[in-house]
C-alpha cells in the first residue's frame, strides 16, 4: 500500500494485518542404530566396558570404565541381554545394565 503523505512524498505503509507465523514442532526420534548384547555373570566393569567399545556404543573404554566407579555402578552391574543405541552418553549406556 502506498500513502502520500502531506509532504507530497510517496511512503510505503507496512500492512500490519498479516497473519501470524505458525511454527512447526517436530518431534525427533532416536534414529541411531542399535546393537543387543549381553552381560554375562562374572564380568567386571571393564569387561562391560569393552564390551560396549567393540560394539560402538561407547567411545573410550578406560573413562568409561571410571565413570562406572566413580558413580558406584561398578557394583550394581545386572547380567542381562540389553538394547543399546550407538553413540550413547554413559549415561545412557550405563542405565541399561543398573537398574
Amino acid at each position: 500500500m502506498i500513502k502520500k503523505s502531506q509532504t507530497g512524498n510517496n511512503e510505503s505503509v507496512k500492512d500490519s494485518h498479516k497473519a501470524p507465523e505458525t511454527v512447526v514442532k517436530e518431534e525427533v526420534s532416536d534414529r541411531r542404530a542399535t546393537v543387543e548384547l549381553t552381560i554375562e555373570y562374572g564380568m567386571a566393569s571393564d569387561d562391560v566396558a569393552k564390551l560396549l567399545y567393540n560394539h560402538g556404543i561407547i567411545d573410550h573404554i578406560r573413562d568409561f570404565d571410571t565413570y562406572l566407579m566413580v558413580h558406584g555402578y561398578d557394583q550394581k552391574i545386572k547380567t542381562g541381554t540389553y538394547i543399546f543405541h550407538v553413540n550413547s552418553t554413559y549415561k545412557e549406556a550405563m542405565k541399561n545394565f543398573t537398574n
